[in-house]
């Protein structure tokens, strides 16, 4: 769902601004002392970017069809079926 890729843009957009806020406020040893949160954070951003890219601007006039349908209610006998019979 696109609503968890937007909270992992999110969460590395503020993973990197905290290691760029402690750079700024602590000294630059932070952000070299730390790459693998540092690359991680660009990382997630990038696949995110991929993501928001295919579902907002290549795929927009897509229908899903593998969805499930809503179920039908018998008023007669209270059955409820979900394929087309």
């Amino acid at each position: 769902a696109i609503g968890n890729i937007l909270l992992d843009l999110t969460g590395g957009t503020l993973s990197i601004a905290q290691l760029m806020l402690d750079g700024a406020t602590e000294g630059w040893g932070g952000v070299v002392g730390d790459p693998i949160k540092f690359c991680l954070g660009f990382v997630s951003i990038f696949f995110d970017i991929i993501f928001m890219i295919q579902h907002y601007v290549l795929y927009t006039d897509r229908t899903d069809h593998d969805a499930p349908r809503p179920m039908a209610q018998d008023a007669a006998d209270g059955c409820a079926y979900g394929t087309d019979v």
